[in-house]
């Protein structure tokens, strides 16, 4: 959930970017849409 900031610069060209920061305010939700993202910045999760 806290990488949704890091992740949205690789979503940048996708709409969904604000709609998985939207749920980072709610919970991990959206970590199943950015599943893909956690590879690039693994650092995030921390």
């Amino acid at each position: 959930g806290k990488h949704g900031l890091a992740s949205a610069g690789c979503q940048a060209t996708s709409v969904d970017n604000e709609y998985s920061m939207t749920l980072d305010n709610v919970g991990e939700v959206h970590d199943l849409t950015t599943d893909d993202h956690h590879d690039e910045k693994p650092e995030a999760e921390a």
